[in-house]
């Protein structure tokens, strides 16, 4: 595929919250591959005329990992921070994920978007929506509450299209090419 810009998003929270669940989607099986404490996917999108590759990595979440992974933080334009609505411990860590993504990122206007997840869990809820909706206006995110990471990925994208560039990453018409696809 050609496209005209890469974006890098890393998907940070515990382990167990949903995370994997775009990271290993049907059909797609071929573009992932894990590296220790960490998968990854490629992903492929169009917006506003634009071809976007994404370059999408979980961070597992395992404190055991947390030490090597801490360099796929650097060069990321877009984070989503993942918890789960069924566990209330899951939530309670996201300001120690969101200090750990300000530590190690090196770009200094990254997105961020903070993302709810198992939300069709009804009774076993423990997690307000307007508790995940204070943190993330208070930290200057889009908050989502979905069942699927997809509407969340597609969102932080926009996100990141939409924010001004010092220089853009590809000129006027050029498009860039994939030779290991």
């Amino acid at each position: 595929m050609n496209y005209h810009l890469l974006f890098k998003i890393l998907l940070a929270g515990d382990a167990e919250v949903g995370k994997s669940a775009p990271i290993h989607p049907a059909g797609e099986v071929s573009h992932c591959s894990s590296i220790i404490g960490v998968d990854f996917l490629k992903k492929k999108l169009e917006i506003d005329g634009k071809k976007i590759k994404l370059q999408i990595w979980n961070i597992t979440g395992q404190e055991s990992s947390q030490a090597l992974t801490a360099s796929y933080y650097h060069d990321t334009q877009g984070f989503i921070l993942v918890y789960d609505v069924t566990n209330e411990s899951s939530f309670k860590h996201i300001p120690d994920w969101l200090s750990i993504i300000e530590k190690y990122a090196s770009e200094k206007d990254f997105q961020k978007l903070l993302f709810a997840d198992k939300c069709d869990c009804g009774e076993t809820r423990r997690v307000p929506k307007e508790k995940g909706q204070a943190f993330a206006h208070k930290h200057g995110m889009r908050y989502v509450e979905s069942t699927s990471l997809e509407e969340a990925i597609k969102l932080l994208t926009e996100d990141i299209l939409n924010k001004d560039f010092e220089e853009p990453i590809v000129e006027g018409s050029e498009l860039l090419s994939d030779f290991d696809e």
